[in-house]
């Protein structure tokens, strides 16, 4: 009965899978990563979440300049 259920919950995935064949080969087997924008997105997210408490221009210019 378990394994009746793991299978046919799986089943879309394996769909998934199917159809998207291509995308995922590619994926896998080029060398192509945009991990670097991803890290500036990251940066650029933590520091708008941290400035969220920050009110005054002052402290604002210090974080995002790095002076003070």
């Amino acid at each position: 009965m378990a394994v009746q259920r793991c299978v046919v919950e799986s089943w879309p995935f394996s769909n998934g899978v199917i159809k998207h064949e291509a995308a995922i080969s590619a994926a896998i087997t080029t060398w192509w990563s945009n991990g670097q924008t991803e890290g500036h997105i990251t940066k650029v997210k933590l520091v708008k979440r941290q400035m969220y408490d920050r009110r005054k221009i002052d402290r604002l210019q210090a974080r995002v300049i790095g002076a003070g």
